[in-house]
């Protein structure tokens, strides 16, 4: 469905790229690639296309009401990966997507924010492969 992409698990290991002066780690689950790029590590936010995160609770949402605490450090999360893809690579705008579940939702970041979809039941709304293969 998305043959110029490739998707590697990257959950387990830190961002190589040496990019961010963040005091945490940066370890987002899935970092995709072009099939061309030349990644040096696992997750190597200087040179990833996409970031995609996992959470397995509907309270970790931010993007939904009642805001909860872990929904907090969820947006905190995703920011912070954001950031550290945005200040390592010269682009006006990423992209990123959050899987909740069983829905996910694709995130347009730029330098001023971001605009978020509403969730994509992706089990039977083809939309995020639609994504994937016109990305």
């Amino acid at each position: 469905f998305a043959p110029s992409l490739e998707f590697i698990n990257s959950s387990a290991h830190l961002d190589c790229s040496g990019q961010s002066e963040f005091s945490f780690d940066i370890k987002p689950n899935i970092c995709v690639y072009t099939t061309t790029s030349e990644c040096r590590g696992r997750t190597d936010v200087a040179r990833s296309e996409l970031l995609i995160e996992f959470k397995w609770h509907s309270s970790d949402d931010p993007f939904f009401d009642p805001h909860t605490p872990t929904c907090a450090d969820t947006i905190g999360q995703i920011t912070s990966y954001a950031a550290a893809q945005l200040g390592s690579q010269f682009r006006t705008h990423i992209y990123s997507i959050l899987v909740i579940k069983d829905y996910a939702r694709v995130i347009r970041w730029d330098r001023t924010g971001a605009i978020v979809t509403e969730p994509i039941y992706y089990n039977v709304d083809p939309t995020l492969a639609e994504f994937f293969r016109r990305y």
